[in-house]
């Protein structure tokens, strides 16, 4: 191999290689006419153009383990060797780089596909049907929620930071209110008034008593049948008016609770006992119809340890049924099971359970892993 040459490029054979030594000192052996020996030259191309030998069996040798590029091959005399080696003829082919790249790559990729699937499959189904092996799992906490606003504003006011206990109903974050609290003051104002109602009411008495007047001045002859008509006709319309000032009175009451409720609106409180463990918008910011997030709020005085655990052990299972986790600190919590998944999952062939703990002193933290063996 000491003849291959160092120049900037490399080329391969074009030509079927010798099938003994004697052939391969006759091509060596100076030309006659020329002086120069016989070996046959090569096309020189681009080593990423090719990578190799090859006939119709497969690959015999590859251009990554020459030099950088070469003038003349002198490998005709090992050729006869690397086909006996692998049982083919000494007629070669030259193989593109980019083929020989490609199905490289691609055999390795599934070559390694194939020992990880087996790997994790077999980890997986050993960790989980031996009852000696424990369930490795996870603490998340009994409810977590985006607390949000339904209304779109500046947030006037942050009331809570990150790491907070809150009760339910506590002050959050409120929003800009100034046009609300105006609007419960115009609807107190007019849910307030009363003077249609008591015009309305003086109106009907006088219609009553010009009524009962009429009737008397009849009964001595001194009143016709249509005045009698026309005092009875208005006193229905008066009736009508206390009716119609009573109706608007209700109206503004509730157009008060309306007003009310639109501000206490402009307020987000928490919805149970927690923690606060993440601000999304501080005093200034505004929520939108489409990020209306401000804080995300934990309950943690319960947490749920999550297992996958196989169909097949589900039997060990049964709602209310206690069991000991190991936490990753090493101590021991008592859990019962809360929730039995209804499906299987189709790749792994488990089923998520998870256990209830109780924390009400809240030193177990969520987000922890642990493990169950039972």
């Amino acid at each position: 191999m000491q003849d291959l040459g160092t120049q900037s490029r490399c080329g391969f054979l074009e030509h079927p290689a010798p099938s003994s030594g004697g052939e391969l000192s006759k091509l060596n052996a100076p030309n006659r006419r020329t002086g120069r020996n016989q070996l046959p030259r090569v096309r020189s191309k681009p080593i990423n153009q090719f990578c190799g030998f090859a006939n119709e069996s497969g690959l015999i040798f590859a251009s990554s383990s020459l030099p950088a590029s070469c003038d003349k091959l002198r490998l005709l005399g090992i050729c006869p060797l690397w086909s006996q080696l692998f049982r083919v003829k000494s007629s070669m082919k030259r193989i593109p780089s980019s083929v020989f790249q490609f199905q490289s790559q691609r055999s390795r990729t599934l070559i390694l596909t194939v020992i990880v699937f087996f790997l994790n499959y077999g980890s997986t189904t050993l960790a989980q049907t031996n009852p000696y092996v424990p369930i490795d799992g996870f603490i998340a906490p009994f409810r977590s929620i985006e607390l949000s606003s339904d209304e779109a504003g500046s947030i006037a006011e942050l009331a809570v930071e990150e790491g907070d206990v809150i009760k339910a109903g506590a002050t959050v974050a409120k929003l800009d209110d100034r046009v609300q609290e105006l609007q419960v003051e115009i609807a107190q104002e007019l849910a307030q008034t009363t003077s249609q109602l008591i015009a309305a009411n003086q109106l009907l008495e006088k219609r009553k008593e010009i009524s009962r007047r009429l009737i008397e001045l009849k009964s001595k002859g001194h009143a016709s049948q249509s005045e009698i008509i026309r005092a009875e006709m208005e006193l229905s319309i008066a009736h009508a008016k206390v009716l119609a000032a009573q109706e608007e009175k209700a109206v503004r009451e509730i157009e008060l609770r309306r007003a009310e409720v639109q501000l206490d609106r402009r307020t987000v409180s928490a919805p149970f006992d927690g923690i606060v463990a993440k601000i999304h918008r501080r005093e200034g910011e505004f929520l939108s119809p489409l990020h209306p997030e401000v804080a995300t709020i934990i309950q943690v005085d319960k947490l749920l340890a999550s297992f996958a655990i196989m169909s097949e052990q589900l039997d060990e299972f049964a709602m209310g049924k206690e069991y000991t986790i190991r936490l990753e600190n090493g101590s021991l919590v008592e859990g019962t099971v809360h929730r039995i998944g209804v499906e299987t999952d189709s790749q792994s062939g488990t089923v998520e359970i998870k256990l209830l703990i109780e924390n009400p002193s809240l030193n177990l933290r969520s987000g922890e892993s642990c493990s169950l063996s039972f």
